[in-house]
């Protein structure tokens, strides 16, 4: 039964992209904050870097890391038309990527 359930995680693994693991910092010539601050704002690098720091244990090298970045940093905006924006910008990168 183990057996069985770990061959089915590991098809399930390989299914997906590997991901670039350069992508944010290839498009952003290797610095992350130019890259966050020219697609969202200065004052949103830092915490929206921390948050992903906080959850994910590591610090943003993917455009896939911004765009959960961004998503995680979303949920904290109490102003629901601001969440939307940063929302559609992280979709954007996403779409773009």
């Amino acid at each position: 039964m183990k057996a069985k359930v770990a061959d089915q995680v590991t098809m399930m693994a390989s299914s997906f992209p590997s991901g670039d693991r350069t992508g944010a910092r290839e498009k952003a010539g290797h610095d992350i904050d130019q890259f966050l601050a020219a697609r969202f704002c200065k004052r949103m690098v830092e915490p929206i870097k921390a948050v992903h720091l906080v959850e994910e244990g590591r610090p943003i090298e993917t455009t896939f890391d911004v765009t959960v970045a961004g998503t995680a940093h979303a949920r904290s905006v109490p102003n629901t038309d601001r969440r939307l924006e940063i929302e559609r910008e992280v979709g954007q990168l996403l779409q773009a990527a």
